[in-house]
């Protein structure tokens, strides 16, 4: 039997060359079929959102999909065949099912997809400048989920300085004299980039007269 058909059964009696007239007939109902050909993305707009999208399943008319990191779980039910996670946490890895429901039953879950959310917004920035070399160091708190890291050293007159790192702090070399710089941390990781929104500042060494 296929899945996510429906199949009337009846049973007639045979003997010799007589056969009964059948029986009352009844309803088998199969489960839905598995969800094929999913796939995932993040969105690393403002509002970050895992998406999830599969082919819509024979016999299925709803679906419940499934996020899992840990001990954490996060599910949605909708009757298309996408679901956009929006309450994940930041930096996790999860693993991703879709389970096909009919009136009558849950089909089999489809394979597990697994994908990284976006990384945790560094904070804790701080910058020093030694007066002698001019090198500026900017460290900041390590967050999860973060390949590496790019320090941003701007002034208001858009002149850029930056560092990259995979450890909580980086150097600045030869910082430009005499400017007043904004510094922030961008978090990177495979799917997303993300900016701290706490910035620090400092004041470059004079220049030489």
């Amino acid at each position: 039997l296929h899945c996510g058909e429906e199949y009337t059964v009846a049973v007639s009696a045979k003997a010799g060359n007589c056969t009964s007239l059948p029986s009352n007939s009844t309803v088998i109902y199969m489960d839905p079929c598995t969800p094929t050909n999913v796939s995932v993305s993040v969105s690393c707009c403002d509002n970050k959102v895992v998406l999830l999208s599969w082919d819509g399943s024979h016999g299925a008319t709803h679906y419940l999909a499934l996020a899992e990191t840990g001990d954490k779980s996060v599910s949605l039910v909708t009757n298309v065949s996408t679901a956009h996670f929006s309450e994940l946490i930041c930096g996790q890895n999860y693993s991703l099912t879709i389970t096909p429901h009919s009136q009558n039953c849950a089909g089999s879950s489809s394979a597990p997809n697994y994908v990284q959310a976006w990384p945790c917004t560094p904070s804790g920035i701080s910058a020093s400048q030694d007066c002698l070399s001019g090198n500026a160091v900017v460290s900041w708190q390590a967050v999860n989920g973060t390949d590496n890291y790019t320090a941003n050293m701007e002034t208001d007159s858009g002149l850029l300085q930056t560092c990259t790192s995979e450890a909580n702090k980086c150097s600045v070399t030869a910082l430009a004299c005499g400017h007043n710089f904004s510094v922030s941390v961008t978090a990177h990781n495979q799917q997303c980039s993300v900016t701290s929104t706490q910035t620090t500042r400092l004041q470059s060494v004079p220049c030489i007269p």
